[in-house]
């Protein structure tokens, strides 16, 4: 692939992570405070940024990763993907068991994961 290529899925991936991001944070917000309007959000969202959002970072993650090649990954790639293998289900799990002990678990280590890809350390200080 072209440089200009994977400047753009790399773009596209970061823009991705963040969207979802910035939702898990709002769903955990309603949720945790109890909210009455979390269920219509759930409605709203449950396909676009449920299930398209996070379907596409992983392709998108998957297409930067066959490009750069796993030998040219740091440690910290592999803390990565670890955790967003555990904290996916995590959350799914936490929010249809309605268990907030679940939710801000997963919530933390997705706010751990997006500190770590853009560090590249496993270290937060």
């Amino acid at each position: 692939m072209s440089d200009s290529l994977l400047i753009g899925i790399k773009h596209t991936h970061t823009l991705l992570v963040s969207v979802f991001l910035i939702h898990m944070l709002i769903k955990g917000f309603l949720f945790l405070t109890g909210n009455p309007s979390i269920e219509s959000y759930r409605r709203k969202t449950k396909v676009a940024l449920d299930m398209v959002i996070p379907l596409l970072f992983i392709i998108t993650g998957v297409a930067l990763l066959v490009n750069i090649g796993m030998g040219n990954i740091g440690g910290w790639f592999h803390l990565k993907l670890t955790l967003v293998i555990i904290a996916i289900p995590l959350a799914i799990i936490g929010f249809k068991r309605n268990s907030k002990w679940m939710v801000i678990t997963s919530i933390l280590i997705f706010l751990y994961i997006f500190i770590l890809a853009f560090t590249k350390s496993a270290s937060i200080f």
